[in-house]
């Protein structure tokens, strides 16, 4: 069987259309999942800062029940609960009250 100049033309032709075709599906659904990795990407790194606050904040929670169990004066307690408590919470100052022993009045501890 031979092939004229004009039937070889076409079927280069079909070859260019189905590979042109190929080549823009690939493309399309490459970047559909791109797309959908960048969105992974950017959750995972918001998990990530999320568990690193609470790896901070739980540490600070572990140093303060360690100075209960440890010092053996209030004061000394209220005030590592006192710093503990700013450096966590991002405060300027914090300030401890407690209850007088009529429970009445407020009056600064830490």
């Amino acid at each position: 069987v031979s092939l004229t100049p004009q039937g070889t033309t076409i079927q280069v032709w079909v070859r260019l259309f189905f590979f042109s075709a190929s080549m823009f599906v690939s493309a399309f659904a490459t970047n559909a999942v791109m797309s959908v990795l960048r969105r992974r990407i950017v959750a995972l790194d918001r998990s990530s800062v999320e568990v690193q606050d609470l790896v901070e904040r739980l540490h600070a929670l572990y140093q303060t029940i360690q100075a209960v169990g440890s010092k053996q004066r209030l004061s000394q307690v209220l005030q590592t609960t006192k710093t503990n408590l700013t450096s966590t919470m991002q405060l300027e100052a914090l300030s401890i009250k407690l209850l007088s022993k009529d429970g009445k009045f407020l009056r600064y501890e830490a």
